[in-house]
């Protein structure tokens, strides 16, 4: 199933844009996180005959819950870095986003922010990867449902029968919490162990792993560090 993730909307009516835009590309479920406006008759209006994306929306109290919802989230900035370090706002090319994630099953998540500020870093770093649509350098912040029309179609667009079954959040946490202790074992600074944790969250999202991968990949880890724990 696709789904569509919004943190903290404040537009009443780019819900209902938001809606329209979603029945056009197959998207079945919207989640708000901690919404700030209500969904009333200007959404309703707006989505025209998208009324049961309305109907149906999911509220959800914290960012967590809403990407527990969900196989895999795809996280949306209008802010690339311009660091190749900063791994939190690496993002990778919506369209090969598409075409790996056609060759799996479950369901997956677009993951909107606030349409004064979009995503925090924080809030990107919790995504399985992150896409930025190609825009001109002289405007390249895009209003949020105009952004999510792009991600939708492309997704629509390379859709098939994925015949991989994917890979749980929680198996991918559960992966994460591994190399954590593995990094932790190793003597990496804090900041530096943060930092290889985020570029494994990264490979292992855009890489759209399915189950028998992460779980061969958790029993590896898992090897490393009982390896580490007898060697001290």
């Amino acid at each position: 199933m696709r789904k569509c993730i919004v943190v903290e909307p404040e537009i009443e009516g780019n819900l209902g844009f938001l809606a329209r835009t979603m029945a056009n590309f197959d998207f079945e479920q919207l989640i708000l996180v901690n919404p700030k406006t209500k969904i009333g008759k200007k959404a309703k209006n707006r989505a025209v005959h998208a009324q049961k994306v309305l109907e149906n929306v999911l509220i959800k109290d914290s960012f967590e819950k809403a990407l527990n919802c969900v196989d895999f989230s795809i996280g949306t900035t209008g802010l690339e870095s311009v660091d190749s370090s900063n791994f939190v706002r690496s993002t990778t090319d919506v369209r090969e986003i598409a075409e790996r994630a056609s060759e799996v099953s479950g369901d997956i998540g677009v993951v909107l922010g606030r349409e004064s500020k979009g995503l925090t870093n924080e809030e990107l770093s919790m995504c399985d990867m992150a896409v930025k649509v190609p825009t001109s350098d002289n405007y390249p912040v895009m209003n949020i449902t105009h952004a999510a029309c792009v991600v939708f179609y492309e997704l629509f667009r390379a859709k098939k029968k994925g015949d991989r079954e994917a890979s749980s959040r929680k198996e991918k946490e559960y992966l994460k919490h591994i190399f954590k202790s593995i990094v932790n074992k190793m003597e990496y600074s804090e900041s530096d162990a943060d930092r290889e944790v985020q570029c494994l969250q990264n490979f292992i999202g855009r890489s759209f792993v399915d189950k028998s991968e992460i779980n061969t990949l958790i029993g590896v880890f898992k090897k490393i560090e009982k390896s580490l724990e007898v060697k001290k």
